[in-house]
């Protein structure tokens, strides 16, 4: 059978715990992720979710990774490397309550819209905190 060219394709990280996101992500597919994040190691404390790779995703799934980290004592989510779309939709509906979420891009990450370094992120200010490369800093 032929594969569909944006259909969602997860992967377990081999040096953390977390998953390997690509393709698209949506209503269709959001039970997958919540299965995948659900094999994760029970009480880990912080979820890599490397997302370079996504082409789609939609608010069902941003709704998924909230609810992930507003439980108690949930994790810290760590978003590697966000597409545009993604960034845009945390940037609308993240609650400004849940601080558990860690956006981190890679020094040679490149913008697939524009061609370009994704340099430093925007939005949510004093909401998410960022990290670029192996530093950290406030958002």
């Amino acid at each position: 059978m032929d594969e569909v060219p944006h259909e969602l394709k997860v992967s377990y990280l081999i040096d953390r715990v977390g998953l390997r996101l690509a393709g698209d992500v949506d209503i269709s597919s959001v039970d997958v992720i919540h299965s995948a994040i659900a094999a994760l190691p029970a009480g880990a404390t912080e979820i890599h979710l490397d997302v370079a790779e996504l082409e789609f995703i939609d608010v069902s799934a941003v709704r998924e990774l909230i609810a992930l980290t507003s439980a108690a004592g949930g994790p810290q989510l760590i978003l590697h490397d966000p597409p545009p779309v993604l960034q845009r939709l945390i940037d609308l509906i993240w609650p400004s309550s849940n601080t558990r979420l860690v956006i981190e891009h890679s020094p040679d990450a490149v913008d697939r819209g524009t061609g370009q370094s994704s340099g430093p992120a925007r939005g949510l200010a004093g909401r998410i905190r960022r990290r670029h490369g192996r530093g950290r800093r406030p958002y």
